[in-house]
């Protein structure tokens, strides 16, 4: 990556938004976001230069196009300030993703686009088909874990934001949250959409009808893993009877009054808050892993109350 020097451009001069760019909404100058980036840049003038890739007699945008937005539409200026490279794909692709990765009104879906784009071009770089390379584990793992480093994000997370783009077309991601905001306005959680898909995958169903159905009945991630395990277990689950299931499922749930600790307790809701899951979806989750993993919640009780009564 070469360093051409800090500039001040025309919007003539400027391509944005940049047709790479991960976001799949947010940069119509009447949104609020970008209202609200209009008038801080009007108070404050314009504090952090755009980054933008020389390409031809033009500079593309790498990370700005809000900033673009908000100075040449809603401000009307006539020039803004940059700093530009000359660069690779891979390179132009790198910076783009960690300049992005980290900001709160980036979808887990756009993430999973981006992030999928890299992997198809380092997949490119070993001359092998993006899309087989994701099908083999091996070349999965390799590649994840090169994308984990560079952007300094868990293999695991990578993987989930490209399922849910892979999974979802454009009118179904519209239906996933990306911040608390769209959570209190009833969008499904990303870890619930997952889950959801899973379930589709599961009874051949398309991932948006299920979705649908979710964000609908309100099914929660607890819900849909009950689904799953009927299907594990041999039941005929199919799209049609699916909200019979979880219906089922839900009236055969007992309620119980749990008594924790204070401290447990406010830790344990902490944990649900950081993790944005529903308290109830959490503590029935917990559950699920004791229940599961049974052997190491023995030994952790053992070691937690001794070999006496209260560890039979």
């Amino acid at each position: 990556m070469k360093f051409l020097g800090d500039l001040e451009l025309e919007e003539q001069q400027i391509i944005y938004p940049s047709p790479s760019n991960p976001r799949l909404k947010g940069l119509l100058p009447e949104e609020p976001s970008i209202q609200a980036l209009a008038g801080s840049i009007k108070k404050d003038g314009q504090l952090q230069r755009i980054i933008v890739q020389k390409v031809g007699g033009k500079y593309e945008t790498i990370d700005g196009d809000r900033r673009c937005i908000a100075i040449f539409k809603s401000l009307k200026w006539k020039t803004i300030l940059a700093t530009a490279y000359e660069m690779t794909y891979h390179e132009a692709l790198r910076l783009r993703l960690v300049a992005n990765i980290q900001k709160e009104d980036l979808t887990p879906v756009e993430k999973g686009k981006y992030c999928y784009d890299l992997f198809v071009v380092i997949a490119n770089e070993d001359k092998l088909n993006g899309d087989q390379a994701w099908s083999s584990r091996g070349s999965r793992s390799k590649y994840l874990a090169e994308i984990s480093q560079e952007v300094g994000v868990t293999p695991g997370t990578i993987i989930n934001w490209i399922r849910l783009w892979h999974s979802y077309p454009p009118e179904a991601q519209k239906l996933i949250a990306s911040n608390k905001e769209d959570l209190r306005k009833d969008l499904i959680a990303p870890t619930t959409a997952l889950e959801a898909a899973y379930v589709a995958r599961k009874i051949k169903a398309p991932p948006y009808e299920v979705l649908r159905l979710t964000k609908e009945n309100r099914w929660t991630n607890t819900e849909l893993c009950a689904a799953i395990h009927r299907i594990t277990d041999g039941e005929s689950v199919t799209l049609e009877n699916l909200p019979e299931v979880i219906t089922k499922f839900r009236q055969g749930t007992t309620n119980r009054q749990c008594v924790f600790e204070v401290p447990s307790y406010q830790n344990f809701l902490k944990s649900s808050k950081s993790l944005k899951v529903r308290f109830d979806d959490y503590l029935n989750l917990a559950i699920q892993f004791v229940l599961t993993k049974n052997e190491e919640f023995k030994q952790f009780v053992i070691s937690e109350l001794g070999q006496g009564e209260g560890a039979r």
